[in-house]
C-alpha cells in the first residue's frame, strides 16, 4: 500500500467515526425530569383519596405505612403521571388479595382500569395471578421469589413509554411493550379482551387496590421520566428500545429508565 492509499483510508476511517459518533451523541436518552417524589409522607393520607377526591375513612397511616382497614373501596393518589420509576414496599396477610394499579383511567362502559402490578399471598394464589405478575395479561417469571404472608417486599414498575418492567425483590418479573403482538396476543386472552386499547395509553392515575383483605404500603417514592425518544443500538440495526446498551464516549451504558 502507497503512503498515499494509507492517508486517504485513514482519513475515510475518521470521517465514518465522526459521522456515527455525531448521530449516535445527536439523540437524547430518557431523563428524569424532577426529583424524587415521594408519594406517602409516613404519618397521613396526604394526597391520597377517593377516586372522587373525596377524603377515605376505609385507609389510614399505620405505624409509618399505608393501611387498608376497614374496606370502603381504592385509594387513589392525586396526580396522574406519564413516565416513572415507582419503588414502593408492601406486606399482605396469609391468603390476601391486593394490588398497585397505574395509568389508569376510565373506559366507557367499563370504569377505571389500568395495568396491575399484582400483590398476593402466592402460598394460595393461582399459577396464572402470582404476585408481581401484570394482573391476568402476564404472568411473573418462573424465577421469581416466593411470597410470604407477613413479610415485607420490594417492589418496583418501570413505565417508560412503551416499555413496562415489574421488579420484586430484587428479581424483574415481568417485561413488556405495550401495543407489540405479543401484547395484544395476551390481551385478546385476558378479561380486558373486549377493552379497546386496554392499557395502551401513556398517563394515567395510580391507585392501591381495596379487594377486601388487609394490606400495607410504604417507602413510597416515584421518579419522573422523560421517554420521549429512546436511543438506538449503536449500529441502527434494531428498532430503538428502553432496554438496549448505548454507546457513549468509549462506553455502554443503560438509558436511566432500565437501570
Amino acid at each position: 500500500m502507497t503512503s498515499g492509499s494509507l492517508i486517504r483510508g485513514t482519513f475515510l476511517i475518521l470521517v465514518m467515526v465522526s459521522a456515527y459518533s455525531s448521530r449516535v451523541e445527536s439523540q437524547p436518552a430518557p431523563v428524569s425530569t424532577s426529583t424524587a417524589i415521594s408519594l406517602f409522607d409516613g404519618k397521613s393520607l396526604t394526597g391520597w383519596t377517593k377516586r372522587d377526591g373525596a377524603e377515605h375513612d376505609g385507609w389510614t397511616a399505620d405505624e409509618e405505612s399505608l393501611f387498608r382497614k376497614s374496606g370502603g373501596g381504592d385509594l387513589y393518589y392525586k396526580n396522574s403521571f406519564r413516565d416513572f420509576v415507582l419503588y414502593f414496599q408492601w406486606r399482605i396477610e396469609e391468603g390476601g388479595n391486593s394490588g398497585l394499579k397505574y395509568r389508569v383511567r376510565e373506559y366507557e362502559g367499563h370504569g377505571w382500569l389500568g395495568c396491575e402490578y399484582q400483590i398476593l399471598d402466592d402460598s394460595v394464589a393461582p399459577d396464572a395471578n402470582k404476585s408481581a405478575g401484570l394482573y391476568d395479561v402476564f404472568d411473573p417469571s418462573s424465577h421469581k421469589p416466593i411470597v410470604r404472608p407477613g413479610e415485607w417486599n420490594h417492589g418496583k414498575i418501570v413505565v417508560c413509554a412503551g416499555h413496562i418492567e415489574h421488579w420484586l425483590n430484587g428479581v424483574m418479573t415481568v417485561q413488556a411493550t405495550v401495543g407489540d403482538p405479543r401484547w395484544r396476543s395476551a390481551v385478546a386472552e385476558s378479561k380486558f379482551s373486549g377493552i379497546p386499547g386496554f392499557g395502551e395509553n401513556r398517563e394515567g392515575r395510580i391507585f392501591l387496590q381495596d379487594h377486601g383483605d388487609p394490606v400495607w404500603f410504604r417507602n413510597l417514592v416515584l421518579i419522573p421520566l422523560d421517554c420521549a425518544e429512546y436511543w438506538p443500538d449503536p449500529w441502527g440495526y434494531y428498532p430503538p428500545r428502553c432496554n438496549r446498551r448505548v454507546y457513549r464516549g468509549w462506553t455502554w451504558s443503560l438509558p436511566p429508565c432500565c437501570r
